[in-house]
């Protein structure tokens, strides 16, 4: 909608703001230099995606010395890292800005964390109180650059768009009790920790096991923060969503794993370099063993999963294995649908869950409203909250309801 009409839209005729902005700057300036038709710009995505992976993976080796945890880290939660979403861009934005040694620094990235998603503006936040916490130190330059950011966004928004905040947020709060989904989402978050709870009890068997010969903890800045950080979005999604949280909000949590599996490459390095020179001390081999066998477990787990998915790929591709039915094909077969039938410039849709392909691929020359208001506009989220959504549908001339 940026490129071809100069208007900030999901589908004609409402405007929105209902995404992610650094996302959708990147997007926009990576479709305007290398095409911006729908197959170009799906496929530029998923490229981002697997680009920031990789510079994860590589940043991961640079400052720590080891890639490999980057690499199981974002097959463990691909949902935050490889499926073509913002979130893509956390984990080198959260390095970066951990590593950062001046308030000019942290605040150029905090504020990038900030645009990435708003709701990681809590790393900043939990960064400080850590640092108050353990330091009773108090540095909060860094917002000299942060808050600035953060105003000019929401001024900018309630400009264009009669609203400071996302309308898609707004959208998700419409007719919900304040917390009646805190049980739901509380759990959805702790179910993200599996794979952090594991890292992390293997941390302490193995440590228990090679005793003295354990080393401090390197990384319990950065878990703190993380952790904080986790705390701060179950709060707030647990008291003001009405809705679910989707695997890609469980973006803490992939740092949490992250970490863990840098301390226990550290503990095992550490136990490699102090095991003696003559018959092996009994407790550092058998912590070097646990080690072993539980990265080759997670390693043949991971790559077990990418391994069928792709065959399923393949398999599909060369026709020896039906597409499944899900909510994406059908879109698309919709859409060929229409474009069979040629409709008329002007023709209006009206979708609820599940719309994203859909309206993706939906030509520009049709219209259609987002019938749960995550991208629609401020008139249409007012409908909704005052419970005139479907005299709202009315007025733009419904043509087609898609289930």
């Amino acid at each position: 909608g940026i490129i071809e009409r100069g208007e900030s839209s999901f589908a004609p005729p409402l405007e929105t703001n209902g995404y992610q902005p650094l996302w959708l700057a990147l997007i926009t300036a990576v479709a305007f230099v290398f095409g911006h038709s729908p197959a170009a710009i799906a496929f530029e995505i998923y490229v981002l995606a697997w680009l920031f992976m990789l510079g994860f993976a590589w940043l991961s080796r640079r400052t720590f010395g080891v890639a490999f945890p980057a690499l199981l880290a974002s097959l463990t939660f691909p949902l935050v890292m490889l499926y073509g979403l913002e979130t893509c861009m956390l984990p080198v934005f959260f390095m970066l800005f951990m590593k950062a040694d001046g308030w000019r620094s942290r605040g150029v990235l905090g504020s990038l964390l900030f645009l990435t998603r708003l709701d990681a503006a809590s790393v900043v936040l939990a960064r400080d109180i850590w640092l108050f916490a353990t330091r009773r130190k108090v540095d909060l330059k860094h917002w000299l650059i942060i808050a600035p950011v953060g105003l000019g966004y929401a001024a900018i928004n309630q400009m264009l768009f009669g609203t400071p905040l996302p309308v898609s947020g707004l959208a998700k709060a419409v007719g919900s009790i304040p917390g009646e989904n805190l049980v739901h989402i509380v759990l959805a978050y702790l179910r993200s920790l599996e794979w952090p709870l594991l890292f992390a009890l293997c941390l302490c068997v193995v440590r228990v096991i090679a005793g003295r010969q354990a080393p401090p903890l390197k990384y319990t800045r950065e878990l703190a923060v993380a952790a904080i950080a986790w705390l701060f979005c179950t709060t707030y999604y647990g008291l003001a969503s009405g809705w679910s949280t989707w695997g890609w909000y469980h973006w803490s949590s992939l740092l949490l794993a992250f970490y863990l599996m840098l301390e226990l490459v550290a503990l095992a390095t550490a136990l490699c370099k102090t095991a003696p020179a003559g018959p092996a001390d009994r407790r550092t081999t058998t912590a070097i063993a646990a080690l072993g066998l539980g990265g080759a477990a997670l390693l043949y787990q991971q790559l077990m999963i990418a391994g069928v998915y792709l065959a399923g790929l393949v398999a599909q591709q060369m026709g020896s294995s039906p597409l499944p039915n899900a909510f994406g094909r059908r879109n698309l077969n919709d859409i060929a649908w229409i474009r069979e039938q040629n409709l008329p410039a002007g023709t209006t849709f009206a979708m609820g869950d599940r719309a994203g392909s859909f309206g993706f691929f939906l030509d520009g020359k049709y219209r259609m409203l987002h019938t749960e208001g995550l991208v629609a506009d401020m008139a249409y989220y007012r409908a909704l909250a005052a419970d005139e959504g479907l005299q709202f549908a009315d007025s733009m001339g419904i043509d087609y309801w898609v289930f």
